[in-house]
């Protein structure tokens, strides 16, 4: 007899990744915008050249379709690697980046500073620590505490990490069965839960009280989280925020991340919070969604309630920091900060050029990008390539680069200030 069939994983432990998009795909999205598959070729081996954008990306943003890219400099666009780049420039605190990830350091340093973070009851890690109430120091402590039906429902996460990869959310626990019942109905025994958390987790694993979204929210997209990403920059004046999206679950996922197949994301208007429009991800790039494909309601023209209390709340959460930095914002009464470089999903969900990638983005920064998820900067109408080139002497050698970010605003235009 054969081996019993292995049960599902509970947790997803890694992002599945598709399979590089191969020449085929430029002569289907050829035929698509009418154009020639030679002259795409030629064009994006140009862009591959110089701005180290991929085939994926040079489909994913649908860069042969002139017409939704009419007059824009397509030299504008650039790859992950050159996005980190900017990142690094910009976040130049590069002790912070540890404490960022630690998301219970992370908490503390923001909760010091009065700024409301998400409750968290417990803290798995396998041997680790002194007893106390909230700490579980070994499998059977786990499953004491799931085992308790009062708890929930609950949200986990490992400690350290991003993406969601490793995260759950529970509705109850069936005592009767020793199962726990997830948000998406899908079910799991505890002791398969336990051992998963046990073999990939064992350093550090929260749990934390769910909440649900603001009534608005929940009618939009159901009772789970749609989170705001914020990106603010530091400067001599005081935090500023240059960029607004928000992540949109759909179908079975409970967790908002755009990478997870069928949910959508947002433009939002910086000024009130209304949404331009929203995308999801396709085999054939990224598409404009008008309707949620749950509840049917309207996306375009949707207010994200609290809206001032929100952007508020980002300045002040950057002021803890003092550097650039992206905010994951469920509503006034709890936030999370980002490293920055998780901010390209502002730029997928919006079709005009970073601000601040535009500001730190120099001929030098330009070299050796790859592929992944793209950044618009540099280029563009309006912008003035010679200005930036003499300014980008003083931005790459500055330990301060608020005076650096304050010199480049005003050859930005008023993007950036909008939500000042």
């Amino acid at each position: 007899m054969g081996e019993p069939p292995e049960e599902a994983s509970a947790v997803d432990v890694a992002r599945p990744m598709p399979p590089p998009l191969r020449l085929a795909a430029l002569r289907r999205v050829a035929a698509e915008s009418g154009r020639s598959f030679l002259h795409l070729l030629a064009e994006w081996a140009a862009l591959r050249l110089r701005q180290g954008l991929s085939l994926d990306e040079y489909v994913g943003l649908r860069l042969f379709d002139n017409r939704i890219y009419e007059g824009a400099d397509k030299r504008a666009f650039v790859g992950t690697k050159a996005s980190r780049k900017i990142l690094l420039r910009a976040n130049y605190r590069i002790d912070l980046y540890g404490l960022i990830d630690h998301k219970i350091a992370c908490d503390f340093l923001l909760a010091a500073h009065g700024i409301p973070i998400m409750p968290t009851v417990a803290l798995y890690r396998e041997s680790t620590g002194l007893a106390a109430p909230f700490l579980l120091r070994s499998g059977e402590e786990l499953r004491r505490f799931l085992s308790s039906v009062d708890r929930y429902p609950l949200f986990a996460k490992p400690l350290s990490g991003t993406q969601s990869l490793g995260a759950i959310s529970v509705d109850r626990y069936d005592a009767a069965r020793e199962v726990l019942v997830a948000f998406d109905g899908s079910e799991v025994s505890v002791d398969v839960f336990i051992g998963q958390v046990r073999a990939h987790y064992a350093t550090g694993y929260l749990l934390q009280r769910r909440v649900s979204p603001h009534a608005a929210v929940r009618a939009l997209c159901g009772d789970r989280l749609a989170t705001v990403r914020l990106l603010t920059a530091m400067t001599g004046q005081g935090p500023q925020i240059l960029r607004a999206c928000w992540k949109i679950p759909s179908g079975r996922n409970a967790a908002d991340n755009f990478w997870r197949s069928g949910n959508l994301l947002a433009q939002l208007e910086l000024e009130t919070g209304r949404v331009l429009r929203a995308v999801r991800s396709t085999p054939r790039g990224f598409e404009e969604t008008p309707r949620h494909p749950d509840t049917g309601a309207v996306l375009a023209g949707a207010m994200i309630p609290n809206w001032r209390e929100l952007l508020e709340l980002a300045r002040e959460g950057a002021r803890c920091w003092r550097i650039c930095r992206c905010w994951a914002g469920t509503s006034p009464r709890s936030i999370r900060a980002r490293w920055w470089s998780r901010s390209t999903i502002c730029r997928i969900s919006s079709s005009t050029r970073s601000p601040i990638a535009a500001a730190f983005s120099t001929r030098h920064s330009w070299a050796s990008c790859a592929t992944g998820m793209p950044t618009r900067c540099g280029g563009g109408a309006g912008a003035d390539r010679h200005t930036f080139s003499q300014n980008e002497q003083h931005i790459g050698r500055s330990l301060q680069p608020e005076a650096a970010i304050d010199k480049l605003l005003p050859l930005i235009g008023s993007e950036a200030r909008s939500a000042a």
